[in-house]
């Protein structure tokens, strides 16, 4: 995908996400795929998805505060707001702690060593 197209579904996301702020009022990725991509949405509807969820990822690595949930009414994104970014934040950390421990136990070392490690090498300019 062409770089302005890109940017420009990333911009038309998060404008549509400003419609959907907080858990109770996200809005599901078929509808939000069909409103950022409009007719593309219906032909290849598995990769827009894909494509979809991709965009909203890189959002979130550039510090986007888009969650997102899924239960058995359904799911959908939405912007966080109050408690929700702390949560949401919380549950990252969490997961990126299990992976840490995950990678020490491969190393036959400890959490604390690899994190020590880890440290070092952001200070020398090598993460």
């Amino acid at each position: 995908m062409a770089t302005n197209k890109k940017e420009e579904h990333k911009a038309e996301i998060q404008k549509i996400l400003t419609r959907h702020v907080g858990r109770r009022r996200a809005v599901g990725a078929a509808a939000l795929a069909r409103e950022v991509f409009g007719a593309e949405a219906k032909d290849n509807p598995a990769k827009i998805k894909r494509l979809l969820r991709a965009l909203i990822s890189e959002l979130r690595s550039e510090g986007a505060a888009i969650a997102s949930h899924s239960d058995s009414a359904g799911g959908g994104y939405y912007l966080m707001v109050g408690s929700e970014r702390e949560e949401f934040a919380d549950k990252l950390k969490q997961a990126g702690l299990r992976k840490l421990v995950m990678a020490a136990r491969i190393l036959d070392t400890t959490l604390g060593s690899l994190l020590e490690n880890m440290l070092e090498n952001l200070k020398g300019g090598r993460a």
